[in-house]
């Protein structure tokens, strides 16, 4: 299994993809998950680090 990027002009999407060999030799890879897109992974990393920031100031 591996990671495919694929870029377009508004965003970047993830995929975990599976590569196999046909009964005909040839190589082939299917999409086992979308990850979603850059920008969705940027926003929700962003948001957990200021939950992080919130709930470490509420501790103290």
């Amino acid at each position: 299994m591996n990671l495919h990027i694929t870029k377009s002009k508004n965003a970047e999407s993830f995929y975990i993809c599976k590569s196999y060999v046909k009964a005909n030799g040839s190589t082939t890879s299917t999409i086992v998950r979308k990850l979603g897109t850059l920008e969705h992974h940027l926003l929700s990393s962003m948001a957990r680090q200021e939950m992080m920031l919130l709930h470490g100031r509420k501790m103290k």
